[in-house]
Parts: structure tokens; sequence; C-alpha cells
């Protein structure tokens, strides 16, 4: 099997230094957090200064967040302030009973009320991104300079700059996904992965790796019952500590490519779709680009797991081992979360059966470094693998 190259030569990518990793945090995660946090301070500006008020109680900068765009049918026009106001921050009126009134002859004014919905979808993945955003900065000792503003008064006084405050957060978004971040991509390809596998992909941790699992937040997941200490240490599956700085970026990427994911029903894409289209076509459905991406850089290497598993299952699979010790004494498969298990032994002329786990994870490890593959459940006597889909 061909081994993948070392993530050593790539310029910029400076794993092995915690210094490297605050200077990504200042220039990609602290900006989002920032700007997450200017959009929701925006959002409860708006809410507060007009929420369960008569229009004619309402200061005349808020006006334009709520009439900003309403047609004589009562519509929202499309890419209207009113309209993203609504859809961003739940904010709005009754633009029918508005134009009613009007045409009645009748000062609308007087008699439309704000309402106010606190729990819009764009709301829920801000304060999300905040949180994790902020996190990451706070576990890697990286300073936030908030100023409690934030610029909100500006957005109200000339709200067309709202427009620029979206462009930087969209593009900030996309910039600290695995799909287009080295530092992300660590955090994903470090989430279960072999001790031997690890010092292959990023060599320069051998130098400084006690200090470095601290510093991000990396311990043994899964240790081979076995005395060899050699073979134990070399086998052992490392992933993250729970809320270390590796698991809250990982979480971070993980959310945002949920939060893109094409579904069959609506959810969150449909409602960020409709904050975006200001900026972009369609949102990229980012999870799905990088399967695709590492699904063809696995072939590069020419790894598969085995002919007839990747015909059936493809990336949405799990796999257990039953274990005695180190030797695996059943294989099997089974095809989403609930298929009917297959017994390799039974079905496949070549299976994993009477060899060690050290074997398997040999197979395994590329899938594991890419993030296709990931350890799903350790009991004392299996350890079961997921494929992500």
């Amino acid at each position: 099997m061909k081994q993948m190259s070392s993530y050593d030569k790539i310029e910029g990518f400076r794993y092995w230094d915690p210094e490297s990793w605050r200077s990504f945090i200042r220039e990609q995660i602290v900006p989002l957090y920032l700007l997450s946090q200017k959009l929701l301070r925006l959002g409860y500006e708006v809410a507060s200064r007009t929420g369960n008020r008569k229009l004619s109680e309402i200061d005349s900068d808020m006006l334009k967040f709520l009439l900003g765009g309403v047609t004589e049918e009562g519509d929202y026009e499309e890419n209207s302030l009113a309209l993203f106001v609504s859809n961003a921050f739940g904010v709005s009126i009754d633009a029918e009973h508005y134009v009613a009134l009007a045409k009645e002859g009748v000062n609308p004014l007087e008699h439309i009320q704000v309402q106010v919905d606190s729990d819009t979808q764009f709301l829920s993945f801000l304060r999300e991104i905040s949180s994790l955003s902020g996190k990451i900065a706070g576990k890697a000792g990286v300073e936030v300079n908030e100023n409690n503003s934030f610029g909100v008064e500006e957005l109200i006084k000339d709200p067309d700059k709202i427009l620029q405050v979206l462009r930087d957060f969209y593009e900030k978004i996309l910039k600290v996904t695995a799909n287009y971040n080295y530092y992300t991509f660590f955090a994903l390809s470090t989430r279960n992965l072999p001790f031997f596998y690890l010092m292959e992909a990023y060599p320069r941790l051998k130098d400084s790796f006690d200090g470095m699992k601290s510093f991000l937040g990396l311990r043994p997941v899964f240790e081979p019952a076995t005395e060899i200490t050699e073979i134990r240490n070399k086998y052992t599956i490392w992933g993250h500590s729970v809320g270390g700085l590796l698991d809250l970026l990982f979480h971070l990427n993980w959310y945002i490519w949920e939060s893109f994911k094409q579904s069959t029903s609506p959810g969150m894409r449909d409602s960020l779709s409709e904050i975006f289209r200001f900026l972009s076509p369609p949102l990229p459905d980012l999870k799905k680009e990088y399967l695709a991406k590492a699904e063809e850089t696995l072939k590069l290497i020419n790894w598969e797991l085995h002919p007839y598993l990747q015909n059936i299952l493809r990336f949405n699979y799990r796999l257990r081992f039953n274990l005695s010790g180190i030797i695996i004494i059943e294989s099997w498969a089974r095809s989403g979360s609930g298929g009917t298990w297959i017994d390799l032994e039974k079905y496949l002329r070549k299976s994993f059966e009477r060899k060690s786990i050290a074997d398997v994870l040999y197979v395994l490890a590329p899938a594991l470094f890419l993030g296709v593959l990931v350890l799903k459940e350790i009991k004392p006597s299996y350890i079961e693998f997921e494929g992500i889909e």
C-alpha cells in the first residue's frame, strides 16, 4: 500500500509550533468570533428597539429595518432589508395588514405592532459559531479584544454596510473548514489515528510530542491489549480530549459541514441559503465536496478496504472486529446504522480474521487519517469503526 507523504513542506503550516497555532487562531478564529458577535448584537439591538412596539413608537432609523422593501402588494422585495431582518433575526411586521390599512387611508404606523421570533436558525448558527470560536481562542490563550459596541450603531445608521459584514463572515466560515485550512484538517485527521501513522504524516511531532499533546489536547483512545510496549505504543489510537483545542476545532468544522449539508427535509441549510443568497450561488455542500476529494486521494494511493466491501458499503458502513488480546477472532461489516451484519469470514475470500489488530490498523489508517472512517465504539471484546457519509 502506497503511503501518503508528510505535511512538513507546506508553507506556513507549522503544526509542531504552538505560536503558529495561535497565529492561525488570531487570523481565522478570532475574526469569526467577532463577526458572529457583531451580527448577534445587531439582531439583539433591532429586536430590543422595535419588538412588541407599534411602528409609531419606533425611531426612524429603525423603521427601515421593518419597512425597507415592503411592496404595494404586501410582499417583500427580493434582497430587501426587511426580508433579511425577518429571516435572520425574526423581527417583522404583518406586511399585508400594513398595506391594507394604508390603502384604506388609515395610518398603519398607529396600528401595526412588531413581532419578534428570537429563535431563528440563523441566530442559532451565530450562537454556535460564536461559542465554539470563543472557546478555541480561550483554550489557546489568545486574547479577544472585544469592543462592546462592535460597530453596531454604524450598521444601524448605514444598513448597506451589513452586506460587507455578511460577506466577511461567510468567507471566514468557508476558509476555516478542513476543505481549505490545514490547521482544521489537522484536527480532522487526528480525531482517531494510530500513533505510527500520526508520526508518518506529522513527523515534526516526534521531537515535541509531550508538549504538543498537552497544548492540542491529544489523548490515547484505544491501546492494544499486549504487554509488548513497542507494539502497544505503535498501534495505540490517539484522539482528542473532550474540550481540548483540537476537539473544539473539530466540532467547529463538523458544525459548519452539517449546517451546509444538503438534506431532503427543510433545515439549517435552507435558512442559511436565505441569508447568504445575497452573496453567492447555492451554498456549497462542504462535507460532500471534502468526502469526494478524500475518495479521490484514497484512489491515488491505491487504497481500498476490500473490493467487495467497497462496492456495497461505500462510505456509509460499520466494521466490527471481535478481539482476543490483539488477535481478531471475528470480523463483521454492515451498511448503515441499521443494516444486517455481514460475516466477513463467510462471505469474503480474504478477511481480517486470525490477524492482529495491528494488521487492521495498517489497512484502515489512511481512511482514519482523511476522516472518512472514525472509531465508533470500544468494548473489552471488540472495536468498531464507522464510515462517514
